[in-house]
């Protein structure tokens, strides 16, 4: 009962929506009129509640921006050996997605403990935010986490940034509404727009180089909270003396007394 579509090369099709389907538990054809499925188009599927898992075929290599977004009921995605492009939020607010499992063979993504990563480990993109963990340790391999990584995972009230990271992406932490401390590296070199907009239980932010050196970072607009009165405590230690508590102030790092 899913809706396909034929593309414009007249050779292959797209999964374009839900059609008639009533199964919650879905495992897409790999052809259709007997050409082969190579794509799910954006916004395929965006909005429904009633999905809980889906197997997405060897023959797909495409999955479109926001392809599955808000299906807050979605708990697993298998991910075939073929798939060389996922757009942008094509899993974003997901909110029970738990799992994320990547066929062994696919040359470009992969999966670690449910999560969805490049092949090579250096990118995050995609957080299984429906996870009940409280903190999580993102691998030494990651030098860069993805846009929209974490977006809407509530459940994380601390996360450890290793010292290859040097980007984070924009919407990367947007509306973890529970995270209360974060530890940056001094390998980071800019921070996207709205990464940590709406954190708004985020207090301490422990960043491992100096006072200097953070104002050196490319904070890019709407990260009230690394502008706010957030704390930040230098060489990650938490200090015990006065002068070294910091918070920002019109954007410059201030000692409290």
């Amino acid at each position: 009962g899913l809706a396909y579509a034929i593309n414009e090369d007249g050779n292959t099709a797209s999964v374009i929506g839900i059609g008639a389907a009533t199964n919650t538990n879905i495992i897409f054809a790999s052809t259709y009129n007997g050409l082969p499925v190579t794509a799910i188009r954006g916004y395929a599927f965006e909005d429904c509640e009633s999905l809980t898992s889906v197997v997405i075929p060897d023959s797909v290599t495409t999955i479109g921006e926001a392809a599955f977004r808000d299906c807050y009921n979605l708990t697993s995605v298998v991910i075939g050996d073929s798939v060389t492009t996922i757009g942008d939020w094509a899993f974003s607010e997901c909110y029970s997605l738990t799992s994320i499992t990547v066929n062994e063979y696919n040359q470009y993504y992969k999966s670690i403990d449910g999560n969805l990563y490049t092949k090579d480990g250096k990118t995050l993109v995609q957080y299984a935010i429906g996870k009940t963990a409280t903190q999580f340790i993102i691998p030494d391999s990651v030098t860069t986490i993805g846009d929209d990584a974490f977006r809407y995972c509530d459940s994380l009230t601390s996360i450890v940034i290793p010292d290859s990271v040097t980007s984070i992406g924009r919407y990367a932490f947007e509306d973890c509404y529970s995270l209360t401390s974060i530890v940056i590296p001094d390998s980071v070199t800019s921070i996207g727009e709205y990464a940590l907009q709406y954190c708004d239980s985020l207090t301490s932010v422990y960043y491992k180089g100096t006072a200097e050196e953070w104002t050196e970072i490319a904070i890019n607009s709407n990260n009230s909270p690394l502008t706010d009165a957030t704390r930040y405590y230098y060489s990650e230690a938490e200090p015990t003396t006065s002068g070294k508590y910091w918070h920002y102030v019109d954007g410059v790092p201030t000692a409290w007394s």
